[in-house]
């Protein structure tokens, strides 16, 4: 089995909004339902506690991320941001980031109003 399948099938646990036993916490439904970072939180969440070796394997190590940026080539999209990591000196600042950013995009031509 592949590292991936192994991750899912190791992360597929229920995540429980609300057990029969509980009143309705209107936050944290609304977070299930409605927040755009719930299933990013979740994956997280399974990240954290999956198995080292399954960490390992996927390129995910203790205070270095979670894991590699995969190539973009064949990706279809209008627009595509390579990984970046916060040690390059293109990220050394806001300014050095938004530059980053503006030549990515203007590289793929975008073209931005000033």
């Amino acid at each position: 089995m592949d590292t991936a399948k192994q991750i899912e099938a190791e992360a597929a646990e229920p995540a429980p909004v609300k057990r029969a036993t509980e009143p309705v916490q209107m936050d944290t439904l609304a977070f299930a339902l409605a927040h755009a970072g719930f299933y990013r939180r979740l994956m997280f969440s399974a990240w954290e506690t999956l198995p080292k070796h399954l960490l390992k394997q996927a390129g995910i190590y203790p205070n270095r991320g979670y894991g590699p940026v995969e190539a973009l080539e064949g990706v279809q999209a209008d627009v595509t941001l390579p990984g970046a990591s916060g040690n390059d000196p293109g990220w050394q600042s806001v300014e050095s980031g938004r530059r980053w950013v503006l030549r990515q995009l203007g590289d793929q031509g975008v073209q931005l109003a000033e």
